[in-house]
């Protein structure tokens, strides 16, 4: 029995994970010092924690008087290259901090990092609104 493309096979004696080798979509990617050949069948755009808590300035980072300034530097780029990525079939992932409503995945150093004086629960500080910047 084959593999389809997005699923995986399991019986009672074999659970089949692996996939059909995928055709080879080299593209170049000219930069400053080298053209550089991706290969689109083999590759997905990861993004991390473009969430509204890290760059937007209602979110946690803003409420605690960081400055989100660096944070909003791949927005344009990133909204300039996802629907391209897209229109090439490559996968786009997105990754963000989520945390327990118990906060028990949260370490003591983390929680001494947004509450050093003990005054405070920290609980209102370590949010997620689980939407994204982009």
């Amino acid at each position: 029995m084959g593999v389809t493309p997005k699923g995986w096979n399991v019986n009672a004696t074999e659970a089949k994970i692996t996939r059909p080798p995928l055709k080879p979509r080299p593209i170049p990617l000219t930069t400053e010092t080298k053209t550089l050949r991706l290969d689109l069948a083999k590759t997905a755009l990861i993004i991390i924690d473009m969430q509204n808590d890290f760059c937007y300035s209602d979110g946690w980072l803003g409420y605690i008087g960081v400055d989100i300034t660096p944070a909003r530097q791949p927005i344009v780029p990133l909204n300039t290259l996802i629907p391209v990525l897209r229109s090439v079939q490559v996968p786009i992932i997105g990754l963000n901090w989520e945390n327990r409503p118990n906060l028990l995945n949260i370490s003591t150093g983390l929680h001494h990092v947004y509450n050093s004086t003990g005054e405070e629960t920290g609980t209102h500080i370590i949010k997620n609104t689980g939407s994204t910047c982009l």
